[in-house]
């Protein structure tokens, strides 16, 4: 009897301490800011260089004007405006977003959902 009450007793621990751990999961998204060509043609008449991504008022990276796609691009590339967000164990989150150019004045902003695991292309303007 003492044997199958201390079975169960470490049963029921081990059971807990998987159902804790797995409330705790790494949840992230990918975000992949983007333009086209007329807009890096665009960016290049007003002057702008760099194109500065920000989310949730944080800097995340950069990546020059000249960069563009012809269409969304998927999350498998080594874009500049390529950022893995983490979701705090959540399974989605919504992030403000802006782009910004060298002399830090805002092009443009927004907001966008993401939910774990997916790849979310955004277009800059």
């Amino acid at each position: 009897m003492k044997k199958t009450s201390f079975f169960l007793v470490a049963l029921g621990a081990i059971l807990m301490l998987t159902t804790m751990s797995s409330c705790n999961k790494d949840r992230s998204a990918t975000i992949v800011f983007w333009q086209n060509e007329q807009d890096a043609i665009d960016a290049n008449t007003f002057g702008v260089n760099v194109l500065k991504f920000y989310i949730d008022g944080e800097y995340v990276g950069s990546t020059a004007a000249s960069e563009y796609f012809s269409s969304a691009p998927g999350c498998d590339g080594n874009s500049g405006g390529k950022h893995v967000v983490d979701l705090n164990g959540n399974e989605s989150k919504t992030i403000k977003w802006s782009v910004k150019d060298e002399d830090g004045f805002e092009w443009n902003n927004g907001t966008v959902v993401l939910n774990d695991g997916d790849c979310s292309p955004t277009y800059l303007w």
